[in-house]
Protein backbone atom coordinates (compact mmCIF):
# COMPACT_ATOMS: atom_id res chain seq x y z
CA UNK A 1 0.00 0.00 0.00
CA UNK A 2 1.48 3.41 -0.92
CA UNK A 3 2.21 5.94 1.82
CA UNK A 4 -0.49 8.47 2.63
CA UNK A 5 0.18 12.22 2.62
CA UNK A 6 -2.39 14.40 4.32
CA UNK A 7 -2.63 17.76 6.00
CA UNK A 8 -4.61 19.10 8.90
CA UNK A 9 -5.40 22.71 9.70
CA UNK A 10 -5.04 22.99 13.46
CA UNK A 11 -5.20 26.75 13.85
CA UNK A 12 -6.19 29.49 11.43
CA UNK A 13 -3.06 30.17 9.43
CA UNK A 14 -1.29 26.88 10.26
CA UNK A 15 -1.29 23.61 8.31
CA UNK A 16 0.43 20.45 9.56
CA UNK A 17 1.66 18.02 6.89
CA UNK A 18 1.80 14.29 7.67
CA UNK A 19 3.45 11.44 5.76
CA UNK A 20 1.77 8.23 6.86
CA UNK A 21 1.29 8.96 10.57
CA UNK A 22 4.44 11.09 11.01
CA UNK A 23 4.36 14.87 11.26
CA UNK A 24 6.85 15.96 8.56
CA UNK A 25 6.20 19.67 8.21
CA UNK A 26 4.39 22.83 9.13
CA UNK A 27 3.11 25.65 6.90
CA UNK A 28 2.36 28.94 8.64
CA UNK A 29 0.92 32.20 7.36
CA UNK A 30 2.83 35.18 8.79
CA UNK A 31 0.91 37.48 11.11
CA UNK A 32 0.67 40.14 8.38
CA UNK A 33 -0.06 37.63 5.58
CA UNK A 34 -1.69 38.90 2.40
CA UNK A 35 -2.86 36.56 -0.42
CA UNK A 36 0.08 35.84 -2.71
CA UNK A 37 2.58 36.58 0.07
CA UNK A 38 5.18 34.12 1.27
CA UNK A 39 4.36 31.31 3.69
CA UNK A 40 6.75 30.20 6.41
CA UNK A 41 7.49 26.50 6.15
CA UNK A 42 9.50 24.07 8.23
CA UNK A 43 10.52 20.46 7.94
CA UNK A 44 10.03 18.22 10.97
CA UNK A 45 12.66 15.49 11.37
CA UNK A 46 12.09 12.07 12.97
CA UNK A 47 12.89 13.36 16.47
CA UNK A 48 10.40 16.21 16.11
CA UNK A 49 13.06 18.88 15.55
CA UNK A 50 12.00 21.63 13.12
CA UNK A 51 14.19 23.12 10.39
CA UNK A 52 13.25 26.23 8.39
CA UNK A 53 12.77 25.82 4.65
CA UNK A 54 12.74 28.59 2.02
CA UNK A 55 9.59 30.72 2.10
CA UNK A 56 7.15 30.18 -0.75
CA UNK A 57 3.83 31.77 -1.81
CA UNK A 58 2.04 28.49 -2.56
CA UNK A 59 0.75 25.75 -0.25
CA UNK A 60 1.38 23.25 -3.04
CA UNK A 61 5.03 24.31 -3.41
CA UNK A 62 5.43 24.36 0.37
CA UNK A 63 4.12 20.80 0.59
CA UNK A 64 6.56 19.66 -2.13
CA UNK A 65 9.46 21.30 -0.23
CA UNK A 66 8.38 19.56 2.98
CA UNK A 67 8.08 16.14 1.31
CA UNK A 68 11.46 16.63 -0.41
CA UNK A 69 13.03 17.26 3.00
CA UNK A 70 11.16 14.33 4.59
CA UNK A 71 12.51 12.01 1.89
CA UNK A 72 16.00 12.45 3.37
CA UNK A 73 15.00 10.88 6.68
CA UNK A 74 14.09 7.45 7.95
CA UNK A 75 11.12 8.05 10.25
CA UNK A 76 10.91 5.65 13.19
CA UNK A 77 8.44 5.46 16.03
CA UNK A 78 9.55 7.05 19.29
CA UNK A 79 10.16 4.53 22.05
CA UNK A 80 8.25 5.36 25.21
CA UNK A 81 7.90 3.79 28.63
CA UNK A 82 5.36 3.92 31.42
CA UNK A 83 7.10 5.14 34.58
CA UNK A 84 5.90 5.97 38.07
CA UNK A 85 6.02 9.48 39.48
CA UNK A 86 4.31 11.37 42.24
CA UNK A 87 1.70 14.10 42.13
CA UNK A 88 3.27 17.25 43.56
CA UNK A 89 0.27 18.40 45.57
CA UNK A 90 -0.62 15.32 47.57
CA UNK A 91 2.17 12.89 46.68
CA UNK A 92 -0.19 10.41 45.03
CA UNK A 93 1.51 7.85 42.82
CA UNK A 94 0.90 8.63 39.13
CA UNK A 95 1.87 6.76 35.98
CA UNK A 96 3.45 8.86 33.26
CA UNK A 97 4.86 8.24 29.81
CA UNK A 98 8.53 8.98 29.26
CA UNK A 99 9.98 9.61 25.79
CA UNK A 100 13.78 9.93 25.74
CA UNK A 101 13.70 11.19 22.12
CA UNK A 102 11.43 14.11 22.99
CA UNK A 103 13.41 14.80 26.17
CA UNK A 104 16.80 14.78 24.39
CA UNK A 105 15.52 16.96 21.57
CA UNK A 106 13.96 19.53 23.85
CA UNK A 107 10.56 18.93 22.30
CA UNK A 108 7.80 20.56 24.32
CA UNK A 109 6.12 17.37 25.39
CA UNK A 110 4.55 17.46 28.82
CA UNK A 111 3.78 13.85 29.70
CA UNK A 112 0.26 13.17 30.87
CA UNK A 113 -0.21 11.70 34.36
CA UNK A 114 -2.49 8.68 34.53
CA UNK A 115 -4.27 7.30 37.60
CA UNK A 116 -3.34 3.66 36.89
CA UNK A 117 -0.88 1.68 34.81
CA UNK A 118 -3.77 0.21 32.82
CA UNK A 119 -5.03 3.69 31.94
CA UNK A 120 -1.50 4.76 30.99
CA UNK A 121 -0.96 1.79 28.69
CA UNK A 122 -4.36 2.38 27.09
CA UNK A 123 -3.79 6.09 26.29
CA UNK A 124 0.00 6.69 26.12
CA UNK A 125 0.39 6.04 22.40
CA UNK A 126 -2.51 8.27 21.38
CA UNK A 127 -1.49 11.06 23.76
CA UNK A 128 2.12 11.04 22.52
CA UNK A 129 0.99 11.25 18.89
CA UNK A 130 -1.52 13.99 19.66
CA UNK A 131 1.06 16.12 21.49
CA UNK A 132 4.11 15.58 19.24
CA UNK A 133 2.80 14.42 15.87
CA UNK A 134 5.01 11.35 16.10
CA UNK A 135 3.78 7.80 16.60
CA UNK A 136 5.35 5.79 19.40
CA UNK A 137 5.78 2.24 20.65
CA UNK A 138 5.86 1.07 24.27
CA UNK A 139 9.09 -0.69 25.24
CA UNK A 140 10.74 -1.69 28.53
CA UNK A 141 14.05 0.08 27.86
CA UNK A 142 13.45 3.04 25.52
CA UNK A 143 16.28 4.65 23.60
CA UNK A 144 16.36 8.10 22.06
CA UNK A 145 16.53 8.40 18.29
CA UNK A 146 19.70 10.08 17.01
CA UNK A 147 19.45 13.86 16.61
CA UNK A 148 18.33 15.11 13.21
CA UNK A 149 20.59 16.96 10.80
CA UNK A 150 19.00 19.71 8.69
CA UNK A 151 17.70 18.53 5.31
CA UNK A 152 19.66 19.76 2.28
CA UNK A 153 16.86 22.14 1.22
CA UNK A 154 16.86 23.82 4.65
CA UNK A 155 18.22 27.29 5.17
CA UNK A 156 20.27 25.90 8.09
CA UNK A 157 21.94 23.13 6.03
CA UNK A 158 25.73 23.38 5.86
CA UNK A 159 27.59 21.12 3.45
CA UNK A 160 30.43 19.18 5.06
CA UNK A 161 33.90 20.61 4.46
CA UNK A 162 36.06 18.69 2.03
CA UNK A 163 39.82 19.14 2.21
Amino acid sequence: MPPVVYSAQTDPGEILVYFDSFLVGRIVEPYDYKPGGDLYISSIGPTGEAFPLPETPSVKTATVEILTAADEYCYLRHQIKCTVGFDGSNQRERHISWCPTCEAGGISYAPHAYASKEEALRFMLLDHHTKTGMPAEIVDDPAALPRDAPPTNSSTFRAPHTY
